[in-house]
C-alpha cells in the first residue's frame, strides 16, 4: 500500500467537519444561521421558512463533502475518483 499524504488527510477531515456542520445547521433552527454569521438574506430566509437557506446550505455541504472525497482520493486513502487524472496531467 502506498503511503498517504497527511496534509490531504487533514484537509479532508476538516472539509468533512465543515460539511457536517452545514448539515447540522439545516437540521437546527434559524438561530444556527446567526451563530455561524450567515448572510442577512440567508438568515431572513431561514426565519421565514423559505427554501433558499436550506438549499444553499445543502449545496455548500455537498461541495465540501465532494472536496473531502477528492482529497482522500488524492491522498491515496480512496480509489481514484473521476477527473482526478485530469488534475494530475496539468
Amino acid at each position: 500500500m502506498a503511503p498517504v499524504n497527511f496534509t490531504l488527510l487533514v484537509g479532508a477531515g476538516l472539509s468533512v467537519l465543515a460539511g457536517l456542520l452545514h448539515v447540522a445547521i439545516i437540521r437546527g433552527d434559524p438561530a444556527w444561521y446567526r451563530v455561524v454569521h450567515a448572510g442577512a438574506r440567508v438568515i431572513d430566509s431561514a426565519v421565514r421558512g423559505s427554501w433558499y437557506a436550506p438549499v444553499i446550505t445543502l449545496a455548500i455541504a455537498i461541495v465540501l463533502l465532494v472536496w473531502a472525497a477528492y482529497a482522500l482520493s488524492a491522498a491515496g486513502a480512496l480509489p481514484p475518483l473521476p477527473l482526478l487524472q485530469v488534475w494530475h496531467r496539468l
